[in-house]
């Protein structure tokens, strides 16, 4: 049976479809130019399963975004050493821009004490993956120390070595100082461990105190105070192991201690913890505890030089007593 007879068109009929076919043709176009200029990243296609994204973006261009970006410098040379490609850190690096790193040897990138090693570096890469650190050499001559990870890379133009280049200056330099922390922080410990040794077998009274209560006291002035322990000092008030009448005068030495830094020798009168008397000099000086200010003082017992002066000046009376 044959098919219906087909209708013959217009001529108003046959310029609108060219102009259909024409506008299409015009967005075909646009897109391939589109694709081409990489403003499409992806297209959206329909067929019988339904609409399917096809990504225009491959692995490629994402692994050259990250490249070009990263902190390290990257190259890639043939078995020879040539530069077939590296990014803008390596550029930076060397002080040329890229045009005029590829095709020079990556032999530029070291001083020529420098050439062996490297050398060695790009031949056992040809086979496996390898790091080595060499001190490089940095568009304005300084020595750079670098560490250096090699891969045998495998392409489209044949085998080569692909190189990634760490900057190793900002890690050396805090590792330097780190190390220079350390050596101050045992210098202080050792000088610390030394005087505490020295203040622990003083034989004057040492003592430290925070807001007029007890933070320390060696051994001598637990024996000063008749103190069993350093627990019966600690935390107990300053005046409680002074005389009465001392008390306005011993505030007002710490008092220039805090403005002037220290006080010089004076002498006074302090209370053992049983309530017996105990003439003594005393110095004092602004020290710190844990960080926040604090008073040093050093006591001297002097009982048994009252005791000579008073055994003294009898003896001249008695003298006195017997010319007349």
């Amino acid at each position: 049976m044959r098919g219906a007879k087909e209708e013959p068109r217009t001529k108003a009929q046959m310029l609108a479809e060219i102009e259909r076919l024409r506008g299409r043709l015009d967005e075909a176009e646009q897109t391939l130019e589109a694709i081409r200029g990489g403003d499409i990243d992806a297209l959206v296609l329909s067929g019988p399963q339904g609409d399917r994204v096809f990504s225009l973006t491959g692995a490629e261009r994402i692994y050259r975004v990250i490249v070009e970006t990263m902190n390290e410098a990257a190259v890639m040379v043939d078995p020879d050493g040539t530069i077939l490609f590296c990014n803008q850190r390596l550029c930076a690096w060397i002080g040329i821009p890229m045009e005029k790193a590829v095709g020079q040897n990556v032999s530029i990138l070291v001083a020529p004490p420098q050439d062996a090693p490297l050398s060695r570096l790009l031949a056992k890469a040809r086979t496996g993956s390898v790091q080595c650190r060499l001190t490089l050499r940095a568009a304005n001559g300084d020595a750079v120390s670098a560490q250096l990870a090699a891969s045998p890379l495998v392409g489209e133009d044949g085998p080569g070595v692909c190189l990634v280049i760490s900057d190793l200056t900002e890690l050396e330099t805090s590792a330097s100082s780190i190390r220079v922390l350390r050596e101050h922080q045992q210098a202080l410990e050792a000088s610390e461990a030394r005087y505490r040794a020295l203040v622990e077998m003083a034989p004057d009274a040492i003592v430290v105190h925070q807001n007029e209560r007890f933070v320390y006291a060696n051994p001598a002035a637990r024996q000063l105070f008749d103190a069993a322990s350093t627990d019966l000092l600690l935390g107990r008030h300053i005046l409680d192991v002074a005389h009465p009448d001392e008390h306005p005068a011993i505030r007002d030495q710490v008092q220039t201690v805090m403005s002037e830094k220290t006080t010089p020798l004076w002498a006074t009168r302090l209370l053992r913890l049983d309530g017996q008397e105990v003439p003594a000099e005393m110095a004092a000086t602004l020290t710190e505890w844990q960080g926040q200010p604090a008073v040093q003082a050093i006591i001297r017992d002097i009982t048994a030089r009252k005791r000579a002066e008073a055994a003294l000046e009898t003896a001249r009376a008695e003298a006195v007593n017997e010319k007349h």
